[in-house]
C-alpha cells in the first residue's frame, strides 16, 4: 500500500513494504519509487537488517536514515531526496527498528 501526497510542491511518499528482503521485490520497489518522484518517502515493515538497509541509497540522489531490527522483522527508513537541501541537527534510532526520529529538521 503506497500514499502519496502533493503539496504545494513537495511529493511524499509512505509506503509498508511487508519485507523488502527479496532482492527481486526491492528491486521493483526501488524503481518504482524513483519513477513516482517523491522528494521524502517513508519506507515501513522493510524487515532488512543494518546491512541491507545500506542496500536502500543505491537508490541514489538521497539521505537516508534507518531503524533495523537484529532479524528479519520491522524496520523503518525515510529517505529524503538530496534537491531538498534537507538538514538534520540530530537523528535517533530505536533498537527495535520501529523508529526514526530527527530533531531541528531545516529543509533549506
Amino acid at each position: 500500500i503506497a500514499y502519496t501526497l502533493k503539496n504545494k510542491g513537495l511529493k511524499i511518499i509512505t509506503v509498508n513494504t511487508n519485507g523488502l528482503n527479496n532482492p527481486i521485490k526491492r528491486k521493483r520497489v526501488l524503481q518504482k519509487l524513483k519513477r513516482d518522484k517523491g522528494e521524502i518517502i517513508f519506507l515501513h515493515e522493510t524487515h532488512l537488517n543494518k546491512e541491507e538497509h545500506k542496500k536502500l541509497e543505491k537508490l541514489g540522489g538521497a539521505q537516508v536514515f534507518t531503524s533495523s531490527f537484529t532479524s528479519a522483522k520491522r524496520g523503518v527508513s525515510i529517505l529524503v531526496k538530496e534537491c531538498l537541501n534537507f538538514k538534520s541537527e540530530f537523528s535517533k534510532i530505536d533498537k527495535e527498528g520501529r523508529h526514526v526520529l530527527s530533531n531541528d529538521m531545516q529543509v533549506l
